[in-house]
């Protein structure tokens, strides 16, 4: 009888151990009765293994919240019922991962996913779809995805995006590519989005960007900040129903800026963010960078500048003698036409008669009236021209700052480029000659 316990008994450990080695790994819900089923963890330990996932039926969300799992596969996919809508993963150190069709909602956020795979003969129903923090470096298979609201992709490796995989998606509203590695976006063909409120490329390495052939127009926030851009193609054209634009962090070239900010400023666009460590050109400050054809020496940007100084100098003055002329030339008139009114005024008040000089003081007072409206035009004028001016000085002054200011990091960079040529050329000359004695003792 005890050597029969005994023979059971080591029986059921080596089944257990065959299977913790070479069989399945199995996750229990946190609650049974719930229609939400929690796994706290999961751990593959060979490529051998299976996972095996408890009785689904009737819930509608799975959620594993570690552990490690190097494959998501279908053969897992496959244990859930239509029930699930709702795919919930935490960090399971993911490689690869498949995406059932009938999922709506999908969380497989800061894993180690490089390839997503999808069933090629079925639809899906995919609403949101979280993928940030992975490795992903294409979007092969994305187009399927016609059903998305939501996108994300952010901190992924993505070095280029074509608009097309996203072309099908007409439902999509938010869509994060930020934080990745892209340096280009190519829209060949029209792309028409017409639900998509929210975009965001920001912290990339994109240079150039051309929206000629975006039609989002539902579009009211674009974030485009942290990248090498200098300008955006068509921006003014095809993205008019933006209501706030986070910007700063890039390349911007001046008189680009100065006519976009312009342009936002018309249109009621907000800007969220601002640069710091350089002065901008707007209130924004959003800083850029003087276009290179317009760049000159350093002499020739300084000689512009003391120009510009001497310009507003001058213009200061005239306009101050200007305003001396108007005063000198109406003010005794004003100050006779001031008694004479305050005499009338009596008058009509103790119901003595006007006699004819009063009707003649009348007749000044109308003139000098007239006089003095025409000289409050005049002087409305030439103050609104000074303001314009003095606008106009302090852009250009700023944009020569800027242009002075690259210039001189331009210069610094090229000086150090040659003190670490000549520092290489030292240490060829230095090999050489060592070189050279070495085989003259010889």
């Amino acid at each position: 009888m005890n050597r029969f316990v005994v023979w059971i008994l080591g029986a059921f450990l080596l089944t257990a151990n065959a299977a913790t080695l070479t069989g399945s790994v199995t996750g229990s819900c946190h609650k049974e009765d719930s229609k939400k089923c929690v796994i706290q963890s999961i751990t593959v330990t060979s490529d051998s293994q299976q996972v095996l996932l408890p009785d689904l039926k009737g819930k509608h969300t799975l959620q594993i919240k570690g552990g490690n799992i190097g494959s998501f596969s279908q053969q897992i996919c496959d244990q859930m019922p239509d029930s699930v809508k709702k795919l919930q993963l935490g960090s399971l150190d993911i490689q690869e991962f498949y995406l059932k069709p009938n999922l709506e909602e999908v969380e497989a956020e800061r894993n180690g996913i490089v390839i997503v795979n999808f069933d090629s003969a079925k639809s899906y129903a995919t609403e949101i779809l979280k993928l940030s923090g992975n490795k992903l470096n294409n979007l092969n298979g994305f187009e399927k995805l016609t059903q998305l609201q939501e996108l994300h992709l952010s901190s992924n490796k993505l070095d280029t995006v074509n608009m097309a995989t996203f072309a099908a998606m007409t439902r999509l509203e938010r869509l994060y590519l930020d934080q990745n590695e892209i340096t280009s976006i190519i829209t060949t063909e029209p792309i028409s989005l017409p639900n998509l409120d929210f975009l965001s490329i920001a912290d990339n390495k994109i240079s150039r960007l051309d929206v000629v052939h975006w039609k989002f127009d539902s579009l009211t926030s674009l974030d485009i900040s942290g990248n090498d851009l200098v300008r955006i193609e068509g921006l003014t054209e095809h993205l008019v129903t933006l209501q706030s634009i986070t910007f700063a962090r890039n390349a911007w070239h001046c008189m680009w800026l100065k006519d976009i900010l312009s342009h936002f400023n018309a249109s009621y666009v907000h800007i969220t963010d601002s640069d710091e460590g350089c002065e901008g050109i707007s209130p924004a400050n959003i800083c850029c960078l003087v276009d290179p054809e317009l760049g000159g020496t350093y002499d020739e940007n300084f000689q512009q500048l003391e120009k510009l100084e001497k310009e507003q100098t001058s213009m200061q003055k005239r306009f101050e003698d200007k305003f001396r002329s108007i005063v000198s030339e109406f003010q005794p008139k004003l100050n006779s036409l001031e008694s004479q009114l305050k005499d009338l005024i009596g008058k009509q008040a103790t119901g003595t008669p006007v006699s004819d000089q009063d009707n003649l003081f009348q007749n000044d007072f109308g003139k000098l009236k007239n006089g003095l409206h025409g000289a409050k035009n005049d002087l409305t004028e030439q103050i609104k021209l000074f303001k314009d001016q003095v606008e106009t000085n302090r852009r250009t002054e700023r944009q020569l700052r800027f242009t002075i200011l690259e210039l001189k990091r331009s210069l610094e960079r090229e000086t150090k480029k040659i003190a670490e040529l000549q520092a290489q050329f030292g240490l060829v000359k230095d090999h050489v000659v060592s070189k050279s004695g070495k085989r003259g003792s010889a």
